[in-house]
C-alpha cells in the first residue's frame, strides 16, 4: 500500500487538487440545474372581499419565503371558482398595501401600484395585495364616467355648491337627488352594477400564482373560502354605494364608505 501511494504520489496529488479546483464549479452548477430556486407562500389572517369602482376584490396578506436563492417576483394572480357552478375568474394585482396597523377606522392604509420585487433567501418577504378583476373594472369606469357627467349637470343646474349653507339644504338635496334617480345613467349603472357583482353564496376555491423570472416557473397555494348569504347581501350593498356618491361628492356631503367581509380561509393541498 505504500509502495502504491509512493509511485502514484504525484497523480494523487493532481486529482485531489483538481477536485478542490472545480468544487465550486460543481456546487453552482448543481444550485443552477438541479436546486433551482422556489417560493412557499404562507398566507395568514382572513381573506378581504370587496366590490368597488376596482370590481370584485380580494385582499391577502402574508409571507413569501424562497428556498435555494434568490428569485425575482414579476407578477402574482388569483384564480377563483365557486363550487356550485365550477365558474371560474381571474384577478391581477392592483395594489400593495402598507402592513401596518392603523386604529383609526378612518385612515385608510396607504397604497401602492404593484411591481416587481426580489424575494431573499435569506430574508422572507412580507406581502399586502389587492387583486382585482380588470375586465370588469373597465366597464364599471365607464358606467362611473357616465353617472358622475350626470352628477355635474345636476349640481350645476341646481347650484348645489351654493345652496350647501342654506336653509332648505335638505330640502334642494332631495330635489335634485329626485332628478338624479331618473337619469338614463342612474337607471342603467343600477343594473348593470347589480350584475357585474358576481359574488355569491356558498364555497370557493382561491389559488395564488406567483411568476417569476425562472422561465415558465409557477408557485401556487391552493386556499378555500366560503361567503355566506348575510355576507354576499353587504357586498351587493356596494352598488348603491358607487351609484349615491358621485351626486354626494358635488353636494359635498360625506360619503359612504364600502362595506367589506373577512372570511376564514383554509389551506387545500396541491394536487
Amino acid at each position: 500500500m505504500i509502495e502504491f501511494f509512493t509511485k502514484y504520489n504525484n497523480i494523487i496529488s493532481f486529482v485531489i487538487a483538481l477536485i478542490a479546483l472545480i468544487q465550486p464549479w460543481i456546487i453552482a452548477l448543481w444550485r443552477k440545474f438541479l436546486l433551482s430556486p422556489k417560493i412557499e407562500i404562507y398566507p395568514s389572517g382572513n381573506i378581504e372581499i370587496g366590490y368597488s369602482e376596482y370590481g370584485p376584490t380580494i385582499g391577502l396578506h402574508g409571507t413569501l419565503r424562497a428556498q435555494n436563492g434568490d428569485i425575482f417576483v414579476k407578477r402574482a394572480r388569483i384564480r377563483i371558482k365557486r363550487d356550485q357552478t365550477n365558474e371560474e375568474h381571474w384577478f391581477a394585482w392592483v395594489a400593495f398595501r402598507s402592513p401596518a396597523i392603523r386604529f383609526n377606522p378612518t385612515d385608510n392604509p396607504p397604497m401602492e401600484l404593484p411591481s416587481g420585487f426580489i424575494v431573499s433567501h435569506t430574508q422572507p418577504h412580507r406581502y399586502n395585495i389587492v387583486f382585482h378583476d380588470h375586465v370588469i373594472q373597465n366597464e364599471i369606469r365607464s358606467l362611473l364616467e357616465k353617472l358622475n357627467q350626470a352628477a355635474i349637470n345636476i349640481a350645476q343646474e341646481k347650484m348645489l355648491s351654493f345652496a350647501r349653507d342654506s336653509a332648505t339644504w335638505p330640502t334642494i338635496y332631495k330635489g335634485a337627488h329626485d332628478e338624479y334617480s331618473k337619469t338614463t345613467e342612474f337607471r342603467d349603472a343600477f343594473d348593470r352594477l347589480d350584475r357585474h357583482c358576481y359574488w355569491q353564496s356558498g364555497k370557493y376555491s382561491l389559488d395564488i400564482h406567483i411568476d417569476t423570472n425562472k422561465g415558465d416557473s409557477k408557485f401556487i397555494k391552493q386556499l378555500a373560502f366560503k361567503l355566506t348569504e348575510e355576507e354576499v347581501r353587504r357586498l351587493r350593498l356596494n352598488r348603491v354605494i358607487m351609484i349615491e356618491n358621485p351626486l354626494r361628492a358635488m353636494a359635498k356631503e360625506q360619503l359612504w364608505k364600502y362595506n367589506f367581509v373577512y372570511p376564514v380561509f383554509e389551506e387545500l393541498k396541491a394536487d
